[in-house]
């Protein structure tokens, strides 16, 4: 009877011990996913704290109840920012235009991405974030209380909006240097008095050319914008033979003291040409400039041509110069044979003066005395 009973007693045994097990089980498991869980808080709630980026969550009313501590930068401690209007730390020139946008309901691709606003300090000095000091990409999208793919649901809540900040103050100083830098760069290019070509390194094709050269050569800028240097006809003489290309392109360098240009209309010019090769944006790119020399090379001609008509004008110049022997009595000059010449012959043939012979009044009182009696 005894023996009955326990048999009957050791499904129930069996079955308790199995629910304690079960119990236990699912206390270990439970005790590791909240272990897990934590680990998990800790990691992202450290990966918040470190990040540079302001991370945040209102509440529907615009209401900060979270921000991470990079709002620091602005001055605050993240807990007296804690149920205050996020508003409070935007421009007041951009309270009114953002509000709605701040509370961000919207999870699918409408929803806020990369805007740009201004921001305060805490000692309300304005920080521009749009372009002379801090600039913030700011994305955000609302949490309901259903996933997703479920926000057809008729019985949704809303619950929070989440966002974060994005600092890009140096990524837009550089874009406003690359812009000045840009609009400096095209004002010269555009006024330079010299000509300029920007040519493709490798393939010789044309760029850019600025309005000088444009004018310098009588073309249109769609004559020769993108065509190669080789198919334009005004720098048919540059490089007959590639040479002067292969050099750029094995140098980076070349130049030319005069070369011989033709404009659209056939008229010669000569220029001084000289080109270099930089990279931009990894490739290569080959700076001409070219300097119109057609009238100084006009002028060095007319110069040439006058001192050579100088030195002709010279050599026909006859000068007397040195010790002269003449006799003191018929007034003859010892020459340089040794022949006594009358001393208007000898000046005559060394110089360009003649003699035109006439008689002095002293002369002619002695020879003609008869004509000068008292």
């Amino acid at each position: 009877m005894r023996h009955n009973d326990k048999t009957k007693d050791q499904p129930i045994n069996e079955l308790e011990e199995i629910s304690q097990r079960a119990d236990e089980l699912e206390k270990s498991e439970i005790g590791c996913a909240q272990a897990a869980l934590r680990k998990s808080e800790e990691y992202y709630r450290l990966l918040v704290n470190l990040t540079p980026d302001i991370i945040y969550r209102l509440n529907e009313d615009g209401k900060i109840e979270y921000i991470s501590p990079a709002v620091r930068r602005l001055g605050y401690e993240p807990e007296e920012l804690i149920g205050t209007l996020f508003e409070k730390i935007v421009h007041p020139s951009d309270r009114g235009k953002t509000f709605n946008k701040f509370v961000e309901r919207r999870v699918d691709d409408k929803r806020i991405q990369n805007m740009e606003i201004r921001l305060l300090t805490k000692g309300n000095k304005a920080q521009d974030w749009a372009f002379t000091q801090k600039i913030v990409k700011l994305s955000s999208r609302g949490q309901w209380n259903v996933p997703d793919a479920e926000m057809e649901c008729p019985d949704k809540s809303f619950l929070y909006t989440q966002g974060i900040a994005r600092d890009i103050t140096e990524q837009k100083q550089a874009e406003e240097a690359l812009k000045f830098s840009e609009i400096k760069y095209r004002r010269l290019f555009e006024t330079a008095t010299d000509g300029v070509l920007i040519l493709d390194a490798d393939t010789g094709t044309i760029n850019d050319i600025n309005p000088s050269l444009l004018s310098m050569l009588n073309y249109t800028k769609e004559n020769i914008i993108r065509k190669k240097l080789c198919e334009i006809d005004a720098f048919k003489d540059f490089d007959k033979k590639n040479k002067r290309f292969a050099e750029l392109k094995k140098i980076g360098h070349v130049s030319c003291d005069d070369l011989h240009l033709t404009t659209k209309d056939g008229v010669p010019i000569s220029a001084e040409f000289v080109c270099n090769t930089y990279l931009v944006d990894k490739e290569r790119v080959a700076q001409c400039n070219i300097r119109n020399i057609t009238e100084r090379k006009r002028a060095e001609k007319e110069r040439e041509k006058l001192i050579l008509e100088l030195k002709d004008a010279l050599t026909q110049i006859k000068t007397l110069s040195g010790l002269l022997n003449i006799c003191s009595y018929c007034k003859k000059i010892c020459n340089d044979k040794g022949t006594w010449e009358q001393m208007e012959i000898y000046i005559r043939d060394r110089s360009e003066a003649d003699f035109s012979h006439g008689i002095c009044p002293e002369c002619a009182k002695k020879i003609y005395p008869q004509y000068f009696k008292k």
